[in-house]
This record gives C-alpha cells, sequence and structure tokens, in this order.
C-alpha cells in the first residue's frame, strides 16, 4: 500500500477520518519520556493514509530531529514507517485509488492515471472464470479482453475492494504493461545482410510477427516498409496516463523498418498489444497467419520470472512458450536494465529491519538530474512462490520536499501466503519536486520473513548509487524458448552498451544469447537515433527470415544454432552472460543463382477431385512454379501459378480433369530471388467420366521415375457401394498394351497403386470395368 509520512517541527493535530490538514496543537508528556507528536497531513485527492510520526527523546537526547543532517533524518524515518497493508487480493496502487474514489484533488508526489476509472488485471479461482467475470460486471466493470485465468478489466475505483473479496477471485492487481525497449539500417552491414541481398536472398516466403506498437506505419508502406504488411490492434482502451511516451507509439514502426531493411521480401505481420493478455492474443492471430519468425523488442518489468514455482498464472507458458512449441522462433530483446538494475541477498547487520545495500548504508540513492522526478517506477522482487508468497517485504522511497521536509511512500503488499499473494512491490512516481535531487530507496522486511535473494528494478530517469548489471534480464527474455538479444552500438560494435540487460536468469541459465547493433537509423527515429536492444533483435529477426528462405525446411532450433554458430565471439571465450554466443554475423551466403530442381518426384490419388504431388525440396528455395498444359510438350493451353515455398513444404495438391478423356499434364520449377530452375516434369493426370458420372468414373496419375513410370487410378464414382475393377497397364491398353496390376472390387473413394513398371513405349494405361458390363481405359505419356 502506498503512503506518504510528513516529518514538521510543530506539534500536531490528529485528525479524524475524511479530514484536511488542520493544525491543532497537542503536547503529550510522560514520565522521562517526553513524546513530540508531529504534524500528520492528509491529501485527499490520493486520500493517502498519512502517518503519524513520533521520534522519542530518551534521557536529553534526541535520535532525530529537524536539525539533524539529512540523510539521518531520512534514515531514521525509514526505519520508523511501518505502513499499514491493503486487503486481501488487492495491489497497493489499486488499493489506494479505492481511497481516494470520489475525493477532490490537491497536489500529490504520486498519482495514477484515469481519474474513477482503472484499467485491471483480475486472476480468478481455477474453474471460477465464469463467476469472477460475472462479479466484475455486477460491479459496473467490464471485461476487456481475456486468456486462461486472467480478464482485463475496465473497473470503477471504487469498486475494487469489493471485487478483491469475491470467492471467485484470486487477486486484483494492475496488468502487466509491456516496456519497449526507439533510409537503410547501419546495422545491416555489419551483420553482413547485403551479400545475401547481392546473392538474390531478400527473406522471400518468410512471415515475420512483430508485437508492438505502430504509429505512422501506414505513411512507410511501400517505401520502408512493404506495402503488403498486415496489422491487427489488440488494443483495448484505458485511462490517459500522463507517462505515455509519444515516441513510443511509433516504436514498433521502427522495428519494423530494420526487419525491411535486412529481409526486404519478408512478409511482415504486425499485432499492436500493450498488456500481456493482449501479447497472448496476438500470438494466437500470429500463429493463424503462418508466421515462422517473431519479433517482440520489450520486455514486462515486474512479471514473474521464468524458473520460479507457485499457482499464479504464467501468461508466457500460453504465449511465447506456445508459439516456440508451434515452430516459431520467438526473437526477444534482452531489455535495457544493466544500468539500473540492483540485485543481492538480505543483510541487516544493524538489526534495524532495513536492507544493507552496502555496509552502513540502509538506503540506495537515486539521483535525479534535476529537483523535479516524474514517471519513476521502482521494482522489488525476491525469491519467493509466485501465487502463495509467504515472506513479507515492503518497498520504501523517501525524499525531502521542496522546504526540506521529509516524507516516504511506501508499497506493502500482503505476503500472506494465499493464493493471489506474489512476492512483489511496486511504487509509481507521476511526479515529485525534492529538495536535493534524491530519492532515498529502502527495503524493509517484516520480522517473521525469512532473508532472501532480492531484486531492484528502476524505470524512469536518475542513476542509482548501487547497481549490479548480473540478472538484469526482463521477462520474456529470461525464457530458455526465445532468442535473446543485447545491444552493442553500430560504431563500436565490440562493446557491450551500459545498459544492456545481462544474466544469469533467476534459475541461473546463460543470457543473451547474442548481441547485435543498435544506435542505428530509421525514418520513425531519424539518423542513428534508435538505441536500445529493442534496435538489436529486429537485426536477429531479419536474419532469421533470410535463413528461412534459404532453407525452408529448417526449424526454429535449426535457425538459431545457425545464427549463434557463426556470431562472432566477444568477451571471455564461449557463451557468457554479457555477449552471448557474440555479435550476429550471418556469414557467406550460398551460392548465387537459382535454386537446384526439385528431386524425387512422385505423383498418386488424394482424393476425388485432386492427386498428391510431393518432391525433395532444393535449397535455397523461396517458391514454386506450378504449370499446366494439355499435351506433354507443354505447347497447348499452358498455365502456371506460384506457390510459396512455406504453403508447399515439398508437397502440393494438382487438380483432375473434369471432363472425358481429359489429361493435364505437370512441370514443376523451383525459385528464388535469382530466377527458376529448369521445368522437371511432374507427371499426368488422366479422367474417364463416361457416359455419366454414375457410369465408368476413374482417373489415373503417372509420373517417370528413374526410367520407369509409377501409375495409379483412383474409382472417383459418386455411387455408394458401386464397386469396379482398376487395372494398370504398359502401354496403350486394350490395344497391344500389357496389364501389369489388377485390382479387384475396389469401392469409390479408393484407389490401386501406386505400382512402378516399365514403359518402354513411353505411355501407360489403366482401365475401369463393371463386370459383366465391360471396361474402359484412357492412356498417358510419361516421357
Amino acid at each position: 500500500m502506498l503512503y506518504q509520512a510528513e516529518l514538521h517541527p510543530d506539534p500536531v493535530p490528529t485528525l479524524g477520518k475524511g479530514c484536511r490538514a488542520v493544525k491543532v496543537f497537542t503536547e503529550t508528556q510522560r514520565p522521562g519520556r517526553p513524546i513530540l507528536v508531529y504534524k500528520v497531513v492528509r491529501i485527499p485527492s490520493a486520500t493517502l493514509l498519512l502517518l503519524a510520526i513520533a521520534f522519542f527523546l530518551a534521557d536529553g537526547a534526541a535520535t532525530a530531529s529537524a536539525e539533524a543532517p539529512p540523510q539521518q533524518r531520512m534514515e531514521a524515518l525509514l526505519r520508523t514507517v511501518d505502513p499499514p497493508q491493503p486487503p486481501p487480493k488487492l495491489e497497493s496502487s489499486l488499493y489506494r485509488l479505492t481511497q481516494a474514489a470520489g475525493t477532490d484533488a490537491l497536489a500529490m508526489p504520486q498519482a495514477l492515471p484515469g481519474g474513477h476509472q482503472v484499467q485491471v488485471e483480475v486472476e480468478a479461482s481455477p474453474g471460477k472464470e465464469p463467476e469472477a467475470r460475472g462479479a466484475i460486471e455486477l460491479l459496473g466493470g467490464e471485461v476487456q479482453a481475456s486468456y486462461g485465468r486472467l480478464m482485463q478489466a475496465l473497473m470503477p475505483a471504487a469498486a475494487l475492494t469489493e471485487l478483491a473479496q469475491d470467492s471467485a477471485v484470486v487477486a486484483v492487481r494492475r496488468p502487466l504493461r509491456l516496456r519497449p525497449q526507439a533510409i537503410v539500417s547501419e546495422g545491416a552491414s555489419l551483420l553482413g545482410s547485403g551479400d545475401w541481398q547481392r546473392a538474390g536472398f531478400s527473406g522471400r516466403g518468410a512471415r515475420v510477427g512483430i508485437v508492438d506498437t505502430f504509429g505512422g506505419y501506414q505513411q512507410l508502406l511501400g517505401n520502408e516498409l512493404p506495402a503488403d504488411v498486415v496489422f491487427r490492434d489488440f488494443t483495448s482502451p484505458r485511462p490517459p496516463d500522463p507517462c505515455d511516451s509519444p515516441l513510443l507509439d511509433r516504436h514498433g514502426t521502427a522495428v519494423a523498418e530494420i526487419v525491411a531493411d535486412v529481409a526486404p521480401g519478408a512478409r511482415l505481420f504486425l499485432a499492436q498489444a500493450d498488456t500481456s493478455i493482449e501479447l497472448a492474443q496476438a500470438v494466437d492471430w500470429l500463429l493463424g497467419q503462418g508466421v515462422q519468425v517473431v519479433n517482440f523488442s520489450a520486455g514486462f518489468p515486474g512479471a514473474r520470472p521464468y524458473g520460479t514455482t507457485g499457482s499464479s498464472f504464467d501468461i508466457f507458458v500460453d504465449s511465447v512458450d506456445r508459439a516456440a512449441s508451434a515452430g516459431v522462433l520467438w526473437v526477444n530483446s534482452a531489455g535495457n536494465s544493466a544500468d539500473s538494475h540492483w540485485a543481492g541477498a538480505w543483510s541487516d547487520v544493524d538489526g534495524d529491519g532495513l536492507l544493507d545495500f552496502s555496509h552502513g548504508d540502509d538506503t540506495n540513492d537515486l539521483v535525479l538530474s534535476s529537483n523535479s522526478a516524474s514517471c519513476v517506477t521502482l521494482i522489488l522482487l525476491w525469491d519467493d512462490t509466485w501465487g502463495g508468497a509467504c515472506q513479507d517485504y515492503a518497498l520504501l522511497v523517501g525524499y525531502f520536499d521542496s522546504v526540506g521536509q521529509p516524507r516516504v511512500i511506501a508499497s506493502d503488499d500482503r505476503q500472506d501466503c494465499s493464493g493471489g499473494a506474489v512476492p512483489r512491490e511496486v511504487v509509481d512516481i507521476a511526479s515529485v519536486t525534492t529538495l536535493d535531487r534524491r530519492l532515498y530507496i529502502a527495503v524493509r522486511k517484516r520480522p517473521e520473513a525469512q532473508p532472501r535473494r532480492l531484486r531492484l528494478l528502476l524505470l524512469g530517469p536518475g542513476s542509482l548509487q548501487y547497481l549490479e548489471p548480473a540478472g538484469s534480464v526482463l521477462p520474456p527474455a529470461d525464457r530458455p524458448t526465445t532468442l535473446t538479444v543485447g545491444a552493442v552500438p553500430v560504431g563500436s560494435p565490440s562493446v557491450i552498451e551500459n545498459f544492456s540487460s545481462q544474466g544469469p536468469t533467476w534459475d541461473g541459465r546463460v543470457k543473451p544469447d547474442l548481441v547485435a547493433p543498435d544506435r542505428v537509423s530509421t525514418v520513425s527515429y531519424g539518423p542513428g537515433g534508435f538505441a536500445g536492444t529493442s534496435a538489436s533483435a529486429p537485426h536477429v529477426a531479419g536474419a532469421a527470415a533470410l535463413l528461412v528462405e534459404a532453407n525452408p525446411g529448417w526449424s526454429a532450433p535449426q535457425l538459431r544454432q545457425f545464427l549463434e554458430s557463426q556470431a562472432v565471439d566477444l568477451g571471455p571465450p564461449g557463451k557468457d552472460n554479457v555477449f552471448g554466443s557474440g555479435r550476429l554475423r550471418m556469414g557467406q551466403p550460398p551460392s548465387a543463382g537459382p535454386p537446384a530442381t526439385p528431386s524425387f518426384l512422385s505423383l498418386a490419388p488424394q482424393d476425388g477431385e485432386s492427386a498428391r504431388l510431393t518432391w525433395q525440396p532444393p535449397q535455397r528455395v523461396a517458391s514454386y512454379r506450378l504449370c499446366a498444359s494439355l499435351d506433354a510438350d507443354f505447347t497447348a493451353a499452358v498455365s502456371c501459378r506460384e506457390v510459396s515455398a512455406s504453403e508447399a513444404p515439398g508437397s502440393l495438391a494438382v487438380g483432375v480433369p473434369w471432363w472425358d478423356m481429359g489429361v493435364v499434364y505437370y512441370q514443376l520449377q523451383a525459385c528464388n530471388a535469382s530466377g527458376c530452375s529448369q521445368p522437371v516434369p511432374a507427371g499426368a493426370v488422366g479422367r474417364r467420366i463416361w457416359p455419366g458420372g454414375a457410369d465408368w468414373n476413374f482417373y489415373v496419375t503417372a509420373i517417370g521415375v528413374f526410367g520407369r513410370a509409377r501409375v495409379a487410378a483412383w474409382n472417383a464414382s459418386p455411387v455408394s457401394g458401386k464397386v469396379s475393377d482398376l487395372a494398370l497397364w504398359s502401354g496403350v491398353a486394350y490395344f497391344g498394351g500389357q496389364m501389369v496390376h489388377v485390382c479387384s472390387g475396389v469401392p469409390p473413394g479408393r484407389g490401386c497403386g501406386p505400382i512402378d513398371m516399365d514403359a518402354a513405349s513411353g505411355l501407360v494405361s489403366a482401365s475401369q470395368a463393371f463386370p459383366p458390363f465391360g471396361a474402359v481405359a484412357i492412356a498417358l505419356r510419361v516421357r
């Protein structure tokens, strides 16, 4: 829960509930221990429950006073503050809004946007999702999106406490909001994609999904972005937030520019999302579009780290991990938190209940560039169960206001072993004015809590006094299923960016997996204006798209293995927690020119309307050209169609003639940006349907295979139970041909063969007989 305490040299009033600050003087004496009670001010706009801070004067020596040095005054205040906790299952910041609803506005150091409406994430009890939805709607809320047991809703702030008390609800929290990590990219030449493009590779046939925000992308279609971009918006309306940056509105557009620079022929699918639930919905859509690569240049600060236990719903299992299990290569920026992160074990040598960030120092000072601090978020995590956390910690932030009075803002959620309890505290500061350009950060442990490993993350301006870059990779980049990318500046590509997040992960694995260039140029952010791991990740996603074109049969693990194996090793030998496997490098492209011809072709009946052509795909193929003709020399009625390699990975359905004595011959070519292979014969299909569909009705497929002919027939009669005898012939049936194989009593919807046979004459046949009514036949050329 968030509170504010104020120190003042005058005696203070005891304020009644709902009262404004009214100065009433009281003095309390106790034998031998005079107590000086300071003024307490309640700020109705935030309805902060302000704490009366008492400093005891014993034996004539003051432990703290207004005249003490600022650091001592602040530490004394932080030691004394013990804020009460919010009701069970409700997050501190949301509880503050329930207290603020309906009050007048006064200046406050911690403001959340949206008036009396707030966007929340509701976790339902297993099997109680309908009841939780009903409770939301009964209290005047609107469910905007849902996934699994999570529901994203717009709620009246005054109803949040009652919602949290519902038995179908595990927890009510603010949504996990993704945080983005801001012409031809200079990075393309560094990684070597230009050589691949000159060799004819552009990512043609690859489908790349990008989850982000895409302001202004329409103006770049047909120039900086491909004209055939597909866009889908999954975001829900929410109250305006003064901390939303206009620069981030076009973040994903800049990301898409980099992917297009590296792989200009790739098809881009842009999915706009803002929360973890919207991310999961976006993944559903992208999988439906058949993407092979997803770029996610963002992270979720404060999300559940991979490798932790507990009953809390892990949205990344059903989004990121599910995409990977479906064969998608998930490329994720590592994060920009190495220079704004601290980690360490609990230590309290002096036993005052506050974490020792260093020996004798209970605070980690956040040094500001000016007296004002805006849009600062501080997140505390510790090692405990996610959904059932029992170790209770609080996050305290102190500062001296513009007249020098010390104040404290605190977050103290309930870690009470309940299903909704998670090991996380968050303090958001919309705007404060400080006297000394500092915020004093402290961590408090309740006496019954056990010492744990802790992490502190700063989002926003300023620099922390104590830093620890290790362990700063943000979810979901910490998952084994992601290819995680750190950043090196394009001008100094062997030096890690000071902000590029580092491993190890919470469970001790090495991250990132690669590094790639940032500080590159885009139309969205201008020359050299796109810095951060957000710019690095799309270089890798674009490189993966080139590999998809060159090797359409490769799986996501194969793509990942190639990218890591080609990297320029930096830092200590081998993979490490700063550079991963090293800097992205594509290496030499495969041999230039069109792909080889498809090999090992085979053709056989599939059903009553189509046959199935199969082949071994060659390397470096982006698409196939299937041509049909009414004669084997391809001089009569030739028609062709293009099919992307991703849609025809070695298999394609071909049509069957619908007219009697109809014969169609097929050819297949493999193509890429350099051209197409020589056409290879892909067999023929012939049809008898005489005199009508309910009479003789069959078709035959034939293809030359290693000097022989592979022949099959199919009973295409629509009449149930109309069995027939199908025979396969070398040569022309009944005109000197030799019957090679007979299938008796073949029912409709079943076939005969395929059978490999000699075809010295270059002709093969098939016949259909209905004893004793006779037979009809049709012949095809196979060479």
